[in-house]
């Protein structure tokens, strides 16, 4: 994957995968990276106060500079994002609305493990594998388009109404 890129990306991690050891990975790589962490993750993420900081993590005898950036949901939870693109063009504003683009897919994927349960085989050969898979899939693309449609249906008869 990482040789496969190209310099214009920028990699979206969820909660689980912070750590310093993983940001050296990332910047000895060139991979740019904007990931949510606990509010609590490290030391040097919780000396980092402002809404929008640029700080170095220790990583054994090196220092990594990230920039974190902190802001309230609308629970008032906060949520915090470390993010290897130091440029201050890309406002707090930008970071958060590109970090909650990926919450679709994130719904979608929940959607294929949990409710289709897409990893939970009951055949054993490579093709009845695949076929499972596969009408998984084609399932999951009919239920949105018929959810898509409902909606519509939906919003029609309510206009009618007002």
């Amino acid at each position: 994957m990482i040789k496969d890129r190209t310099d214009a990306e920028l990699i979206l991690f969820d909660r689980g995968y912070p750590g310093a050891k993983f940001f050296s990975f990332l910047k000895g790589n060139n991979v740019d990276f904007l990931m949510r962490a606990k509010v609590n993750f490290s030391k040097d993420i919780k000396k980092a106060k402002k809404p929008d900081q640029i700080i170095d993590i220790k990583n054994g005898k090196e220092f990594l500079t990230v920039r974190v950036v902190r802001f309230l949901l609308p629970s008032g939870i906060e949520e915090v994002l470390i993010i290897s693109l130091l440029d201050e063009k890309y406002t707090v504003e930008d970071l958060k609305e590109l970090y909650f683009k990926k919450w679709g897919v994130e719904v979608k994927y929940d959607e294929l493990k949990n409710r289709l349960e897409i990893e939970n085989f009951t055949e054993r050969t490579k093709i009845a594998i695949e076929q499972e898979f596969y009408a998984s899939m084609y399932l999951s693309n009919m239920i949105e388009l018929a959810k898509q449609e409902s909606n519509k249906i939906v919003k029609e008869k309510i206009k009618i109404k007002i």
